[in-house]
């Protein structure tokens, strides 16, 4: 089936299904011929729960689903209801699912709590014959080694011919538990780098605000991430908070936010601050809100009402509002997992943005034309001591080599203004490859007792212009660019914060040649190599007329003659 094909591929509701979905629903249909357990990994944002009730229809008969959230649950129940067609029973508090359905006949969301809960000395799980059911599906699978769902998935997977589905958008622990025990296979990965890249979520910025203020040097470490009572105490110091609220107000501009809090004291405190700035501005969201008042708070915070909303252990989970344009972590985490949840609240597109669109190109565009062309992660850090914080980097970085992790969050620490993650990622792999191919250069060097040094530093991320690289160490010897210089550079979408004063005047007098001699700019350079167009000394006007015709032709490639007519 061709990516095209893909997209003509509907569901049952005549929602369209995506590439990777498609492909998803299919891996997963091949592991459960030789497994009876697999896990799907699919990150924030890119429709975990709408494949997953997909991948059910199709095998058809009566399945299970469980999750341990009521904001989950009623995802799940709302799904099911409009991609199949039956409305399913829901076995959560004082709801209770019948028992006695046929075995073609519906389904049924469970929580987790309420399925372990007893009547009668009896778990409320064992009213239902296992043997009913031919499919389980754990929602937020990285949970599923806690005894509560072994339990669960226990009751189902006794009966043979059953399958069992978890999936999650994040697969790590901290208590480092395998959920090996639990699933046989991973039977489809698409992470959040993957996402981004291919236009389904918007670029992610990444901006550190370091703040003398905060120290965690001194908290200590539990289960995998800091000790909650003492992350709470260092990030709820007075200066702290007004810290992060000045931060807040200088950084964030217009755009709808989400904090991240250590404590609901902690998020009380930032939410006061914040209002005392602009009255109504920010509102306190956290697991002890009353429901009724925390669907008004959020309908308001939809409806653009309300610009911060400093949480606590709410919105890690089935929090879906997709024009939250920056998420600000003011709780430090070493957990990947945590952090990934905290960020994928805002990675999702606005709606109606990249669907229909068949290639990566065109839903990268068209996130750019958008309102929310990016998602800002502002972290709030200060003194760690020899605590590893979690960044952005290590998060889209997560299968790349460890060495080019540490290189980008070491240049993150360097930024000044915000910068997109994944291109952050491509120089750090620049600069890791550069050096490895120097000490590689060095010891071959040795071996033959030669003299000669070597050097050797990567090429700069937009490497569409063809730069070569730069060979020694004289940035000493070069005056800086002038700031009309550099706003040049940085209107021809050229990031130069990480680059060297020499990389900064190669490439400013290359772009100043290339715009004296009118050859095509990096943008439109960008683009054109995308489809693979040989663009050595293309004029400008050319680049814009291939381009054009392009974009007429529905982004599909056009012959470059055809460009002539």
């Amino acid at each position: 089936m061709t990516q095209e094909d893909m997209f003509n591929t509907r569901t049952r509701s005549g929602k369209q299904l995506r590439p990777y979905q498609e492909e998803a629903i299919q891996c997963v249909e091949d592991s459960f011929k030789d497994y009876q357990n697999c896990i799907m990994i699919m990150a924030t944002g890119l429709g975990k729960t709408f494949t997953a009730v997909e991948i059910a229809r199709r095998r058809g008969g009566r399945f299970m689903w469980v999750a341990h959230r009521g904001e989950l649950i009623e995802q799940a129940e709302h799904a099911i209801a409009e991609l199949t067609g039956v409305i399913p029973q829901i076995e959560m508090a004082d709801r209770t699912a019948r028992s006695t359905l046929g075995y073609n006949q519906g389904c049924v969301v469970g929580s987790v709590q309420t399925l372990n809960a007893k009547r009668n000395g009896v778990p409320r799980l064992h009213r239902f014959d296992a043997n009913y059911f031919n499919m389980l599906v754990t929602d937020e699978a990285h949970h599923a080694v806690a005894a509560t769902w072994v339990k669960i998935a226990n009751h189902f997977t006794n009966n043979q011919d059953l399958k069992h589905l978890g999936m999650t958008a994040t697969p790590d622990r901290g208590d480092e538990a395998a959920l090996g025990q639990i699933y046989d296979t991973c039977a489809y990965r698409y992470d959040i780098q993957d996402g981004v890249k291919d236009g389904w979520l918007v670029p992610i910025m990444i901006q550190r605000i370091y703040m003398d203020e905060i120290n965690l040097s001194r908290v200590d470490k539990l289960a995998g991430d800091f000790n909650q009572g003492q992350l709470d105490h260092a990030m709820r110091r007075d200066k702290a908070m007004y810290g992060v609220s000045e931060a807040l107000k200088s950084e964030v501009g217009s755009r709808k936010t989400l904090v991240f809090c250590a404590s609901i004291e902690h998020a009380q405190g930032l939410t006061d601050i914040l209002n005392a700035n602009m009255l109504g501005s920010a509102a306190l969201v956290t697991g002890k809100t009353p429901k009724h008042e925390r669907k008004q708070l959020l309908d308001n915070y939809r409806a653009g009402n309300i610009q911060y909303l400093c949480n606590v252990g709410v919105a890690t989970e089935g929090f879906d509002i997709p024009d939250i344009g920056c998420v600000a972590i003011a709780r430090p985490t070493m957990s990947r997992a945590l952090y990934a949840q905290m960020i994928g609240r805002g990675t999702r597109p606005l709606p109606n943005i990249v669907d229909g669109l068949n290639h990566a190109e065109q839903r990268l565009q068209s996130i750019h034309d958008s309102l929310k062309h990016d998602c800002l992660v502002l972290d709030f850090v200060g003194n760690s001591g020899q605590h590893k914080l979690v960044s952005a980097a290590d998060v889209l970085g997560g299968n790349m080599d460890t060495l080019v992790v540490q290189e980008a969050n070491r240049l993150a620490r360097k930024q000044g203004t915000p910068v997109d993650t994944l291109e952050l990622l491509m120089r750090a792999e620049a600069i890791v490859q550069a050096r490895l191919e120097r000490e590689k250069q060095i010891n071959e060097r040795k071996k033959i007792k030669a003299k000669a040094s070597y050097r050797k530093k990567p090429l700069d991320p937009f490497d569409v212009l063809d730069i070569a690289p730069v060979l020694d160490d004289s940035e000493w010897r070069v005056s800086p660019l002038t700031p009309k210089q550099l706003l040049f550079l940085q209107e021809a979408d050229i990031d130069t914060s990480t680059m060297t004063v020499k990389e900064q005047r190669k490439v400013f007098a290359t772009m100043m040649e290339r715009k004296n001699k009118g050859l095509a700019t990096p943008k439109q350079l960008r683009l054109l190599k995308r489809y693979k167009y040989d663009t050595d000394g293309m004029t400008k006007d050319r680049a814009s007329g291939i381009i054009g015709r392009l974009a007429k032709n529905n982004w599909k490639k056009v012959k470059i003659k055809e460009t002539l007519l």
